[in-house]
C-alpha cells in the first residue's frame, strides 16, 4: 500500500524541500558551509540513493523515487526491529505493532527528512535496546551497540531531539546496568553476591567494564557515531560555519513567535483534538478495558475506542476536496492513540514487569521528552505532525501493550487490523497540499515530479512553473529561490543559495548577500513566489524591509511569470 500511496499527491513545500536537501548534498554541497540550515542533517540516509539516481537517470522521477526509497528504508528498519523484539513478544505481535508504528509520517509525506529519519532511528534504538535486555550477554552486544549508535544518529538527524536522545541513553544504560549482573543473563558464575563484581576478576575500571558489557556496548555504539560526527565537524563542516549557521537561524527566528508561544499553541491544539467528542468517548472505554474485572469485554471495548478516535479523525477534514489545516494527518492520529491507549500500557506494564514494562519505559521516553522540544522549535502546527519525529517508539509501546492485553490470536488480529486501517485510511486519503485520491486524476508533467498523480489544476501550474524557470535557466545555471522551495525541482539548477527554503527573513536577509560575497556564488536566476514580489503580489511582506529583495530588484530583470512565480535573470 505504501508504494502505491507514494504516487499520489504533489507538494511544493515540505516534501519538495526534503528531496532538494538530499539532492544538494548528493551534488557535493556541504552542510553549514553551503546549506546554512541544521535540518539538512536529516537527509543523510537518502543521499547515496539520490546520488545514484541522478547519475543513472537524471532529475526525472526523482520525487517518486525518493518516496519509494523511503518505503524500502522503513522496511529495512522494520525488519531489524522485528528481529530484535520477536523473542519478547512473538512473531505476530511484533510484526503488527511495528507496522502500526511505521505508518505515521510527518506531513503524511513518504520522504527521508529531518522529521522522518529521527523517527526511524529512535524506533530502531528502542527495539535494539529491548532486544539487548532479553538476550544473553554475548547475544545482546550487537543490539546494545546498535541501540547506542541509532540513538546518536537520531540526535544528529534532528538536533532539536537531542534531549530525547540523552534521556533514552540514560534509560538504556540504567536498564542494562541492572541486567548485566542478572543470573538469567550472565549465569551464576559471572557475578558475586548482591551483584558485586564477578569473582576472580580484577577490580577497578577493568573489572567494572568486564562486569557491565551491555553498558559498555551502548557507550561504544554512541561513541562511534560521536567520533565520526566530531571528525566531520572539525574537518568538513567547520566550527566557524556551524556557528554562523546557528547565528543566522537565531537572527531570522527572532521575529517569529517565541519558543514558549509555540509550545503553548501546540499544547492548546493537541488539547482541542483530545477534547473532541469521539475521543472523550474513547477514554472511558479504554479505562474499562484496562480494568481486570472487564476481562471478557476487553476486545469490544478497545475496538470501540480505536474506532471512536478514527471517526474523530475522519470528521476533521480528511476527505475534503483539497488539503486543509483542519485535517488530521497520521502523526496527530498516532499521538491521540498513544494518549488514549496509555492506560492499557500502564496496567500491562505493572502486571508484567518484564519486556512490556521495559518497552514502556524505553518507548515513552523519547516520545514524551522529544515532543515538547519539537513543538517549541517548529513553526509547524500539531495537525501537520512535525512532532512525528519522535512518535514511533511511543506508538510501538502502546500497541504492543494493547495486543498483549488481548489474550487470543483472533482478538489481536482484529485490533491490529483496525489500527492499521485507521492510520492507513488517514494516510491514504490526505495528501499534504493536494487533494484526496479521488481528485488526483492526472499525471504530473515530465521532470522531477514525473510519475506522480495530482489534480488537473495542479498539473497545469506545475507545467507552467517548469516552463517559466526553464525560460530563464540553462542546465546547470545557478538559482536562488525566494519563498518558493520547490524551485530546484523545476529544472536542472545549481544551488546558489545559502538555504534551500528561503523564507521572508526581513533585514536578516543581508546574511544571504554576505554568503554570496564569501562563496562567490551569485545566481543567474531568481525564482520568487509571486505573492511576495513587488509589483506582482499583495502580501504584507512586500512593503517590509528586505535587503536581498532590494538587491535582486536592482540587478535582475523579469523574464517570465506564472500564477505562482516571478522568474528573474541577472542583468548584463
Amino acid at each position: 500500500m505504501a508504494v502505491v500511496r507514494a504516487r499520489y499527491g504533489v507538494d511544493l513545500s515540505d516534501s519538495s524541500h526534503a528531496v532538494e536537501l538530499s539532492l544538494r548534498l548528493a551534488r557535493g554541497d556541504v552542510p553549514f558551509r553551503d546549506e546554512m540550515n541544521v535540518q539538512v542533517l536529516g537527509a543523510w540516509p537518502a543521499v547515496p540513493f539520490v546520488w545514484a539516481w541522478e547519475h543513472l537517470v537524471g532529475l526525472d522521477g526523482l520525487v517518486l523515487a525518493s518516496r519509494v526509497w523511503f518505503v524500502l528504508v522503513c522496511a529495512g528498519v522494520g525488519a531489524v526491529c522485528w528481529r530484535a523484539i520477536v523473542p519478547a513478544f512473538g512473531r505476530g505481535t511484533s510484526a503488527c505493532a511495528l507496522a502500526v508504528a511505521l505508518v505515521p509520517a510527518a506531513y503524511n509525506q513518504q520522504v527521508l527528512s529531518y522529521n522522518t529519519t529521527p523517527a526511524l532511528m529512535y524506533l530502531l534504538a528502542v527495539c535494539c535496546a529491548l532486544g539487548a535486555t532479553v538476550r544473553c550477554v554475548r547475544c545482546a552486544r550487537p543490539y546494545a551497540v546498535s541501540a547506542g549508535a541509532a540513538t546518536a544518529l537520531g540526535a544528529v538527524s534532528h538536533p532539536v531531539t537531542a534531549p530525547a536522545a540523552a534521556a533514552l541513553l540514560v534509560v538504556v544504560v540504567v536498564l542494562l546496568w541492572r541486567l548485566d549482573v542478572a543470573p538469567s543473563r550472565s549465569g551464576p558464575s559471572r557475578s558475586g553476591p548482591s551483584g558485586s563484581l564477578p569473582t576472580g576478576r580484577r577490580g577497578g575500571l577493568l573489572g567494572l567494564v568486564s562486569a557491565r558489557p551491555g553498558v559498555v556496548a551502548v557507550v561504544a555504539g554512541t561513541l562511534v557515531v560521536g567520533v565520526v560526527v566530531g571528525v566531520l565537524v572539525v574537518a568538513v563542516w567547520g566550527l566557524a560555519d556551524i556557528s554562523a549557521t546557528v547565528a543566522f537561524t537565531d537572527a531570522y527566528q527572532a521575529t517569529r513567535p517565541s519558543r514558549w508561544d509555540r509550545l503553548g499553541r501546540w499544547t492548546s491544539q493537541v488539547g482541542t483534538s483530545l477534547a473532541g467528542p469521539w475521543v472523550l468517548l474513547a477514554v472511558p472505554l479504554v479505562l474499562l478495558a484496562a480494568a481486570p474485572a472487564a476481562r471478557r469485554l476487553r476486545l469490544p471495548l478497545v475496538l470501540l475506542a480505536v474506532a471512536a478516535v478514527t471517526v474523530q479523525a475522519l470528521q476533521s477534514g480528511v476527505v475534503s476536496t483539497t488539503y486543509t489545516v483542519l485535517s488530521w494527518l497520521t502523526p496527530l492520529l498516532g499521538t491521540v492513540l498513544v494518549v488514549v491507549l496509555l492506560p492499557v500500557l500502564v496496567v500491562v506494564a505493572a502486571r508484567d514487569r518484564g519486556p512490556v514494562a521495559r518497552l514502556a519505559v524505553l518507548g515513552l521516553t523519547p516520545t514524551l521528552v522529544g515532543m515538547p522540544f519539537l513543538a517549541a522549535f517548529t513553526s509547524s502546527g500539531p495537525v501537520w505532525g512535525a512532532t512525528g519525529a519522535v512518535l514511533a517508539p511511543g506508538l510501538l509501546a502502546v500497541t504492543v501493550a494493547a495486543l498483549v492485553h488481548l489474550a487470543t490470536r483472533p482478538a489481536k488480529v482484529a485490533l491490529a487490523g483496525l489500527l492499521l486501517a485507521s492510520l492507513g485510511t488517514v494516510h491514504a486519503l490526505n495528501s499534504f497540499r493536494d487533494g484526496p485520491p479521488s481528485a488526483l486524476v492526472v499525471d504530473a508533467p515530465d521532470g522531477a515530479f514525473a510519475g506522480l498523480r495530482t489534480t488537473e489544476q495542479h498539473r497545469a501550474e506545475l507545467e507552467a512553473n517548469q516552463q517559466a524557470v526553464q525560460a530563464c535557466a540553462r542546465p546547470g545555471d545557478g538559482a536562488l529561490d525566494y519563498i518558493h522551495p520547490a524551485a530546484f525541482l523545476y529544472a536542472d539548477l545549481r544551488f546558489d543559495t545559502p538555504i534551500v527554503w528561503m523564507d521572508f527573513f526581513g533585514p536578516t536577509s543581508q546574511g544571504v548577500l554576505d554568503w554570496m560575497h564569501r562563496s562567490g556564488r551569485v545566481p543567474e536566476c531568481v525564482v520568487a513566489a509571486r505573492d511576495f514580489w513587488p509589483g506582482y503580489g499583495h502580501h504584507r511582506y512586500v512593503d517590509d524591509a528586505d535587503p536581498l529583495r532590494d538587491w535582486v530588484v536592482a540587478h535582475y530583470r523579469v523574464v517570465s511569470q506564472t500564477s505562482q512565480l516571478v522568474v528573474l535573470r541577472r542583468a548584463g
